[in-house]
């Protein structure tokens, strides 16, 4: 598939990062779901038709995450489903600071099930992910779901 990809190695639990290649589960060809994680430096190869069988990592079908094709404040590439500490400004320039998880929705990265970061519940949201970070410089990944 198109695109950046991380998953928790199948192995190890470590995450691993690059192209995605999954079957699905079609009783008629007898297997079930599965990812399959390919580092980038080996899928520019297999597209270029330089490998036949290349090395890759089978992860945990539920555990494959997209890249958002952005950075946090650290320079960690943000993925769906990781937890972002943000802020949110009013008109008068005051802050509230949320958590909330990236997910793709209405074409569109945003931030969902965002709560203020005193543990306390915000009824607001969803954000768009590009948003906040265009506002808020300071978006830092503190895990996953």
């Amino acid at each position: 598939m198109v695109g950046k990809y991380c998953g928790k190695c199948k192995s190890c639990g470590e995450l691993v990062y690059g192209s995605l290649v999954t079957m699905g589960n079609n009783p008629e060809f007898n297997y079930c779901k599965r990812a399959y994680i390919i580092p980038d430096d080996l899928s520019e190869a297999l597209d270029a038709g330089e490998l036949c069988f290349p090395n890759y990592t089978e992860v945990v079908f539920d555990s494959v995450c997209m890249w958002a094709g952005k950075e946090d404040a650290c320079g960690i590439e943000i993925y769906a489903n990781h937890r972002i500490r943000f802020a949110v400004f009013d008109h008068n320039g005051l802050d509230t600071q949320y958590v909330g998880t990236v997910k793709f929705n209405d074409g569109e990265w945003q931030l969902h099930n965002c709560n203020i970061h005193d543990g306390s519940f915000g009824n607001d949201g969803p954000f768009s992910l590009y948003w906040v970070m265009s506002q808020y410089d300071e978006c830092k990944v503190i895990g996953t779901v």
